[in-house]
């Protein structure tokens, strides 16, 4: 019973695929699974690559599914999972060699700890650092900040209900599950260490589907989490409201009076000429 169960959904990704499997074996973690999903891809060279796979050196499963989506392949290999932990890699991505190992000890010693991530490097169509932060409820609201990529508790995942399937498609999948195990009074863990490196691609399903329908995913994903969004409103509101009666804000209030005074008049003056 291997403890972690790497989930690799698959599709058309053939010229990849290779890359990401190597970046799993070279892992300082030996206890783990592999369950690659191939979801409907249709380019030759990427089905060969995944009919070949079955003669690799560490477990591995194989399934393939009609192209339902990322959320549906991640939850048809959650369904035959053997590892208590659960680390999700696109086919186009590497994982770091010590981000199991990492992850694990910290899963290991917090049952309240659903999610360990860190930070991403990009390559490819774009480079550069992706510095994820400390998980705050208020800012993930406002826009997904926690990538795929990560290491998950199985347990906080089925509690969640996994992905969701509507999403699987159209995107920001991950935003909702975020959400959704915050609801189900799980913890984040972030770690400030490069744990995975993000392939950008300008074709990809984010740049392609998911940017161009965001008004409206982002519209399901609050009416989904609506009690969650008006708990965080009401309690910022009174907040806000209390700070307000404060001494140190009625000090502040008062000395930022004049050169309020002072911009309004200027920008008045700007505004006529």
């Amino acid at each position: 019973m291997p403890k972690v169960s790497v989930i690799i959904p698959y599709y058309n990704h053939g010229a990849f695929l290779l890359d990401a499997l190597d970046s799993v074996k070279n892992q300082t973690f030996p206890d783990f699974e592999v369950i690659i999903v191939n979801d409907g891809s249709t380019d030759f060279e990427s089905l060969k690559i995944f009919e070949s796979i079955s003669n690799i050196d560490f477990p591995c499963t194989l399934i393939s599914q009609e192209n339902f989506g990322p959320s549906v392949a991640r939850n048809n290999a959650l369904k035959i999972a053997k590892g208590i932990y659960i680390v999700m890699l696109d086919a186009d991505d590497l994982i770091r060699k010590d981000t199991i190992n990492s992850c694990v000890e910290k899963l290991d010693m917090n049952k309240n700890l659903a999610v360990v991530y860190g930070n991403c490097m990009w390559f490819d169509e774009k480079k550069g650092l992706k510095k994820q932060r400390n998980f705050d409820v208020i800012k993930q609201l406002r826009a997904n900040e926690i990538a795929v990529c990560s290491v998950i508790r199985k347990e906080a995942l089925e509690s969640a209900g996994g992905f969701d399937e509507y999403l699987s498609l159209k995107g920001l999948e991950d935003w909702d599950l975020w959400l959704s195990l915050y609801e189900n009074g799980w913890e984040f863990c972030y770690v400030d260490d490069v744990m995975f490196d993000i392939r950008v691609s300008f074709t990809s399903r984010t740049f392609e589907v998911a940017n161009n329908k965001i008004e409206e995913l982002t519209s399901y994903v609050y009416k989904k989490h609506s009690d969650l969004l008006a708990s965080q409103f009401i309690r910022l509101y009174h907040e806000n409201k209390n700070f307000k009666c404060t001494t140190d804000y009625r000090i502040g209030n008062s000395i930022l009076t004049p050169f309020r005074f002072v911009k309004n008049i200027f920008r008045g003056f700007l505004h006529e000429y």
